[in-house]
């Protein structure tokens, strides 16, 4: 399993659990080879990795990147 982090240097965001909204510094993505899904978890502001996942199954990473792509694109 491979953990990759990124910061939000200037631009803390927002993610919604169970109990609310929390403030989010940054993401944990995961690739878990077991189940093959690439996992995002948020970062909360007291650097504690969150009790939230989106799991996107490796297979459909393409798509994923071109939908990111296409929500930035200006």
């Amino acid at each position: 399993m491979t953990i990759t982090e990124i910061r939000f240097k200037n631009n803390p965001t927002t993610f919604l659990g169970r109990n609310g909204a929390f403030k989010c510094i940054g993401i944990e993505i995961w690739n878990d080879d077991l189940f093959g899904e690439i996992n995002i978890y948020p970062i909360t502001s007291k650097g504690n990795t969150a009790r939230c996942r989106i799991a996107i199954p490796i297979g459909e990473m393409d798509n994923f990147i071109d939908a990111l792509k296409k929500v930035t694109d200006k």
